[in-house]
Formats: structure tokens, C-alpha cells, sequence
């Protein structure tokens, strides 16, 4: 990751953890989100309505897992 500060290594291992999220502009106004075509997704789900962690495909990270990105 060209982008981590040199004076923490452990940056770059945190990035690992980066999900893909889809977000593209609107052109236009809309009064209801709904109405929406194009709505931003992450990991492919797209965001409409109340999505837990699990239905957009993303793990909570463990106190492990959080030691272990910072050793």
C-alpha cells in the first residue's frame, strides 16, 4: 500500500481490511430514496432498506483480529 505512513508498518495490514463499496453521484433531485436507480452498494448488496452486517457480507472484526492488525 503505497499510502501508509512509513512510521507505521501496521498501516498497511489494516487496509487489508477494506471492504468494496460501490457509491456513484446522482444527477437530479428525488424526494424519496427509493426512487433512487444506481443506489450505492457495498460488496455488491445494494443499500436499501435496513441491512444487518451479515446481509452486506461484513465480518466483525475480534479483539484478535484487532491485536493482530496492530502487532
Amino acid at each position: 500500500m503505497t499510502n501508509c505512513p512509513p512510521s507505521n508498518p501496521c498501516a498497511e495490514k489494516f487496509w487489508e481490511l477494506q471492504y468494496d463499496v460501490n457509491i456513484k453521484p446522482v444527477i437530479g433531485a428525488v424526494s424519496d430514496y427509493n426512487d433512487l436507480t444506481n443506489k450505492p452498494s457495498i460488496n455488491g448488496i445494494v443499500l436499501s432498506g435496513d441491512k444487518t452486517n451479515e446481509e452486506l457480507l461484513i465480518q466483525a472484526l475480534t479483539n484478535e483480529d484487532i491485536d493482530s492488525v496492530l502487532k
